[in-house]
């Protein structure tokens, strides 16, 4: 589906992305790691188009990206960032519909109604942006790159910042909406537990490169992750099973 070849990046002579490989396979949750600084937005932002390949290529079902449109890019990928960089006096349904505007002639799409109930909205859909908590805004911000119809969505971490009740509905909306739609991510994130618990695969970035690939099994001992943060993680497990790292 999606692939990055040789893909490299840098700022003013610094490196960000240093020959970065990879593909993701279509229906797949693939969870992007590592420390701050490691260069995971500037992936996200490469491949969405926010900022321009320098190096390297990018394709997505053989197409490549930097020579698409706006439009053709927003058919095919679908961005929700950590926060809105700015709040538009939309209601929250308005600002959902904005998201039709890369809809194509005979693309199908989401009814928006049974959007706003997936992501929890029917009783918010007329409030405007600026009175959303931190959890409703993520959801709408979901909401609008579900309606977009993009076979992949790349999420930024989504969840940052929000209560333990609004986090565990964003991971489940994701679980779930890459079943009944049938979607791609790509999720960067630094709740490792959800990404061990939620992803098919990890990609972990560490100076700007990729130091690791793979599915999450072989991390769940915390060892690798360990040398990765440089901090000591230990392991617990709760009363089902269930193994965290801490």
């Amino acid at each position: 589906m999606l692939n990055t070849t040789n893909l490299s990046y840098s700022i003013e002579g610094k490196t960000i992305l240093k020959d970065i490989n990879f593909s993701l396979e279509p229906n797949t949750i693939t969870c992007v790691l590592g420390p701050n600084g490691a260069g995971k937005t500037t992936l996200l932002k490469q491949i969405c188009g926010l900022s321009k390949v320098e190096k390297g290529t990018i394709t997505i079902d053989n197409k490549n990206i930097s020579k698409m449109n706006e439009n053709q890019r927003a058919c095919e990928i679908a961005y929700v960032p950590q926060k809105a960089s700015s709040l538009p006096s939309f209601t929250v349904r308005d600002f959902i519909l904005q998201a039709s505007y890369s809809h194509q002639e005979g693309q199908t799409f989401p009814p928006l109604d049974d959007l706003l109930s997936i992501c929890e909205l029917n009783t918010i859909q007329n409030q405007t942006l600026s009175t959303l908590s931190g959890g409703e805004m993520q959801r709408t911000l979901f909401a609008s790159a579900l309606y977009q119809a993009s076979p992949l969505i790349l999420l930024d971490e989504v969840t940052a910042g929000l209560d333990p009740a609004h986090h565990d509905s964003i991971c489940q909306l994701i679980q779930q909406t890459r079943e009944s739609h049938k979607l791609t991510y790509l999720w960067v994130t630094h709740d490792i537990n959800r990404a061990l618990m939620y992803a098919d695969r990890i990609l972990i970035l560490k100076n700007g490169e990729l130091i690791f690939d793979d599915n999450p099994q072989s991390l769940k001992d915390g060892r690798f992750l360990s040398q990765v943060f440089d901090k000591q993680f230990k392991v617990l497990t709760d009363d089902e099973g269930q193994k965290y790292l801490i």
